[in-house]
């Protein structure tokens, strides 16, 4: 358990398992539908692929049972839209029918995020009930989605001063890097009570550079006061010599730096004293999807960028690899690409080892441990660091020369012993690569370049 945050305590909060419209666990009142979400908008919102849809004034409800019977503080949060401005909606929790708090919210055609803090006292062991009733007027079709309730450790959260974050980042929530790195970053910082903003905002206590070198703002954030962190997950210095200076340079001249490898780190640190390794978080948005406990039916997957997609052309294998990318046999939806993989038996992430690779970070890997898919990578630094981590050095990682047609042979003759081994690799995963253990440890570092 993180020391910042519990995971989340509602159950099936990214609907992302719907079972005749209605996702588990939760009470819909009549008229109610699940609809998809494939969108985002520029704050990467909403992150589930699925929301609750009320046209008319009803209550969405769930029974939440605490395991710890100590008092905690909790924030609730949620992400909302209406298709009618300033539509109204209120969101309770209740104990044996007495309310302990009630917020009203107003949702507006574009999606925002509602928050709240409460005291609740587990102590008498009664479930708690979380109700959510609107709208307020007919027709206003009021979407809740992205539903969260965690235990707050003020403890954990009174270790360290909270100081205004900002990040500056390339790209939008498709990819990979911003979304790990700063997109989910800054929501869970977010849903902590953090201040947080990405590319606007200003007061900073710290802001991050994520694979971004704007001179002009470094030198305003000094001038400010504020502390800087510059964040690299790719081996970019191979780019052309400019390049590779304009990073060393811009390394030298922050507070701290981030790197997203050991070899990008050992790099770095060269540059800056003050490095960390910053790995990814798991890029699973929707964490009850996993894959299924059904048996081997010989149905294979890769994924990844579509100028990769050669890496798995050299598999001499009798069984067809479906491929998931833009232009490919599935195409790549950040909102969709894990139901497609729950749906596979197997997936293969063959790598060439060269000074790219050697700094590429295991995201694929992990992303398949915390699906529960079996899978079998390429034995990069990277991806055996995290198979490491996860127990599954032997069954995951191909070696360089190691003939993959036979260790698919051996996954498809002992696959049940694999899915059992994955089935706990996901556990570890679901821990070591949380966003709340990836975002804790993040903070700690950045709170002692604050301090300077």
């Amino acid at each position: 358990m993180s020391p910042l945050s519990s995971p989340n305590l509602i159950a099936n909060a990214g609907f992302a398992l719907a079972e005749a419209g209605a996702p588990l666990h939760w009470r819909l009142p009549e008229g109610a539908v699940v609809v998809d979400v494939p969108e985002f908008d520029a704050a990467g919102l909403p992150h589930a692929s699925q929301a609750v849809q009320l046209t008319e004034a009803g209550t969405v409800s769930q029974a939440v049972t605490l395991a710890d019977a100590a008092p905690q503080r909790c924030a609730f949060r949620l992400v909302a839209r209406a298709g009618v401005p300033e539509t109204a909606f209120t969101v309770s929790i209740f104990r044996a029918g007495s309310a302990l708090t009630s917020h009203r919210f107003t949702a507006r055609p574009e999606w925002s995020r509602c928050r709240f803090e409460v005291e609740i006292d587990g102590s008498d062991g009664r479930p708690l009930t979380i109700e959510i009733a609107g709208p307020d007027r007919a027709g206003a079709g009021l979407q809740i989605t992205d539903i969260r309730l965690v235990a707050l450790d003020d403890a954990g959260l009174g270790r360290i001063e909270r100081f205004p974050v900002r990040f500056l980042l390339r790209g939008d929530f498709r990819l990979p890097s911003s979304r790990l790195r700063a997109y989910l970053v800054a929501d869970y910082l977010d849903l902590i009570g953090w201040p947080v903003s990405v590319n606007a905002g200003g007061g900073d206590g710290l802001i991050v550079f994520q694979k971004v070198r704007r001179w002009g703002a470094l030198l305003r954030a000094r001038l400010g006061g504020a502390a800087s962190v510059y964040d690299l997950d790719d081996n970019e210095m191979l780019g052309s010599r400019l390049r590779a200076l304009d990073i060393r340079l811009f390394a030298k001249a922050v507070d701290g730096v981030t790197a997203g490898s050991e070899f990008l780190l050992e790099r770095m640190a060269a540059w800056n004293r003050a490095a960390f390794l910053l790995d990814n978080m798991i890029d699973v948005l929707d964490t009850d999807i996993r894959r299924n406990d059904g048996p081997w039916q010989g149905r294979l997957v890769w994924f990844g960028m579509p100028e990769n997609a050669w890496c798995v052309d050299g598999i001499a294998t009798d069984l067809p690899v479906a491929r998931i990318t833009r232009g490919g046999d599935i195409e790549y939806q950040v909102k969709t690409i894990d139901r497609h993989l729950a749906g596979f038996d197997l997936a293969l992430l063959p790598m060439p080892l060269n000074a790219e690779t050697l700094a590429k970070n295991a995201n694929r890997l992990v992303k398949c441990a915390a699906l529960g898919l079996p899978v079998l990578a390429s034995d990069t630094p990277e991806n055996r660091r995290a198979a490491s981590r996860l127990g599954i050095v032997e069954a995951a990682l191909v070696t360089d020369g190691e003939d993959w047609r036979a260790r698919i042979d051996a996954a498809a003759a002992n696959y049940d012993a694999f899915k059992a081994e994955m089935g706990r690799a996901r556990e570890r995963a679901l821990d070591i690569y949380g966003r709340e253990k990836i975002v804790a440890d993040w903070l700690g570092f950045c709170a002692g370049l604050t301090r300077k």
